[in-house]
């Protein structure tokens, strides 16, 4: 992602930089830019599945789990839920203990 520096024009636009840090990441994904008919209207929702690899957000666009109603805490939980399967599935490191 492009770092954003035209900070006096978006402090003009009243927009902080995190903010615009977030819609960029959002509009980074095409699944979701395209989809945005069948998507929450808010942006902090469309943030917290933008967390999720390309891949498996088509997925769960495709397969009806994140739809017009999800809520960002909902997104939210489904990445936390995501990323514990992903910490089971990977073998430690650390050897027996």
């Amino acid at each position: 992602m492009p770092p954003i520096t035209s900070v006096p024009l978006l402090e003009e636009m009243g927009i902080e930089r995190s903010m615009a840090s977030r819609l960029m990441a959002i509009t980074a994904y095409p699944r979701l830019v395209h989809s945005v008919h069948s998507l929450p209207p808010h942006w902090g929702t469309l943030y917290e599945m933008a967390k999720f690899p390309p891949e498996r957000l088509g997925e769960l666009i495709t397969d009806g789990t994140f739809t017009i109603s999800t809520t960002r805490a909902a997104a939210a939980e489904a990445e936390d839920a995501e990323e514990a399967v992903r910490s089971i599935r990977q073998p430690s490191t650390h050897g027996p203990r």
